[in-house]
């Protein structure tokens, strides 16, 4: 009985476990009530244990047919132990707004799919104990011409897949009876890999636990419930056409291929602008290798003129390190709750990137920026350091906290470093192209050279400093394309 009220709640059931052993999502009730209700009806239930339960649903009577008996109002209606219900009338633009809404359900993505890439090739698997939920992905999916297989049962998933051979990519609900989505993913994870079998987890709780939980049982993307069929549509593409380089690259000896969409999927994950705040001019500098590396950053923008800053480095080259880089973009979306804390963010994301990489470790550093105060804070995971200037003074420290790469397991204890910055201050965040580059008798740029280079800028802007920095790269190695990938972030404090 304490329960009768929740159940009309989306996502709400009597059993709440998402291995019980009836399924469904929890929303049926919900949307049930809302349809009675925008009828200006009501619904109600009554309940008792070990007999069953009865659902009474109350509707105002329309006496009359439309074509013959003008329509008489219904004001109020009331009912036995339930209050008088009011009418619900639909705004005089409703039918309008659905009919826009519709009609670009069934545009094609014509762009995402030309070149090589054919749906006609792929299986999918859906796995869902929910009978309506798998014939509406069938639905959505056959229209885009993909072949369908199907199951409501998790061990049959399992066992299907393990004996079909060639399934492409796996849609898995999460609240399975008996066996949980994240149990399944688990399983394959054991002898498939991301990129052997993608998986785009499904699941009614978008809630940042629930989708870390996924990712950690081994999915490579998240869809929430309900979903419209365009973003349906385009993850599972993403995925596949990611999957379809892969293979690609596998078969194909020429090495451009496979530049070229390692090149596209990497340029794909960087932001699409540099962040403006009032207190923080900022300028980014990325050039990338002939050879594709790993190198990735993103930023998180609050409110309150601060700014946090991830810069991350993938050990290797090709499309391997560019899909670990397009990996780093869901988990930093995720972790946006550690923005503020670039300890714990470091310490979250190597806990949800270890076994996850494919034998591949990474670098990184997280910066927060506190404008307004006029503070910093810095986590470092094996990363080159990095530099604040301080003009007045014209001194360039290095600031490198302790901790150690990513991927690896183990400790995820990240020293946490902080100082005060004044007007002024420029903090300079880079990775190894500069420290590492060589010149033509085998001597490296180095830490210091850079420090001394970076004092030549006191009376340049943010976006010349980072053009300074680059063009000494460049003389230093008398080329302007590098042998790794070139990121240089430069925040100045206005």
């Amino acid at each position: 009985k304490d329960k009768l009220e929740e159940i009309f709640i989306p996502f709400q059931q009597g059993d709440g476990s998402i291995s019980r052993k009836y399924g469904g999502t929890g929303i049926g009730l919900s949307i049930s009530r809302q349809l009675v209700e925008l009828h200006g009806g009501k619904i109600g239930v009554e309940s008792e244990k070990g007999t069953g339960s009865v659902f009474k649903v109350y509707l105002p009577l329309y006496a009359g047919s439309e074509q013959h008996t003008p329509a008489r109002r219904i004001d109020k209606v009331s009912a036995p132990g339930m209050a008088e219900l009011q009418p619900v009338v639909l705004p005089p633009d409703a039918d309008e707004i659905f009919h826009a809404d519709n009609r670009h359900l069934f545009e094609r993505r014509d762009k995402m799919v030309k070149g090589r890439f054919s749906r006609s090739i792929f299986t999918i698997l859906i796995v869902d104990d929910d009978p309506v939920n798998i014939q509406v992905l069938q639905n959505y999916l056959s229209l885009e011409n993909y072949k369908i297989l199907t199951t409501r049962d998790g061990m049959e998933a399992i066992n299907l897949i393990e004996s079909h051979g060639s399934i492409d990519l796996v849609l898995l609900d999460i609240m399975m009876p008996r066996i949980t989505g994240y149990d399944i993913a688990k399983r394959l994870r054991t002898k498939f890999s991301h990129f052997e079998l993608p998986i785009i987890m499904l699941t009614a709780k978008n809630r940042i636990e629930d989708i870390v939980a996924g990712i950690e049982s081994g999915g490579n993307d998240y869809l929430s419930k309900p979903f419209d069929r365009r973003e349906l549509i385009a993850r599972v593409d993403n995925l596949l056409i990611l999957k379809e380089s892969v293979r690609e690259s596998i078969k194909l000896s020429n090495i451009e291929y496979e530049l070229d969409i390692a090149r596209g999927i990497q340029l794909s994950t960087m932001p699409s602008s540099i962040p403006e705040l009032d207190s923080l001019k900022i300028a980014v500098r990325y050039t990338p290798m002939e050879r594709i590396g790993g190198d990735f950053y993103t930023f998180h923008v609050h409110e309150d003129n601060s700014i946090g800053i991830l810069l991350t480095d993938v050990t290797g080259h090709g499309i391997p390190a560019a899909l670990i880089a397009s990996m780093l973009k869901i988990v930093s979306s995720i972790l946006l709750k550690y923005s503020c804390y670039p300890d714990r963010f470091l310490a979250e994301m190597n806990r949800m990137l270890t076994g996850n990489m494919g034998g591949h470790f990474l670098t990184a550093l997280y910066v927060f920026v506190d404008g307004r105060k006029k503070t910093l804070l810095h986590a470092n995971a094996g990363h080159e350091p990095v530099l604040i200037m301080n003009k007045k003074n014209g001194t360039v420290e290095e600031n490198n906290p302790r901790g150690r790469i990513m991927g690896l397991g183990g400790e995820d204890d990240f020293e946490l470093a902080g100082r005060d910055l004044e007007e002024g201050d420029r903090i300079v965040l880079f990775t190894d192209c500069f420290t590492e580059a060589v010149n033509d008798k085998d001597d490296f740029f180095g830490i210091d050279l850079l420090k001394q280079t970076l004092l030549e800028t006191v009376n340049m802007d943010a976006g010349g400093c980072a053009d300074h920095l680059l063009a000494a790269l460049e003389r230093w190695t008398g080329e302007k394309v590098f042998h790794d990938d070139c990121t240089l972030i430069v925040v100045d404090m206005a």
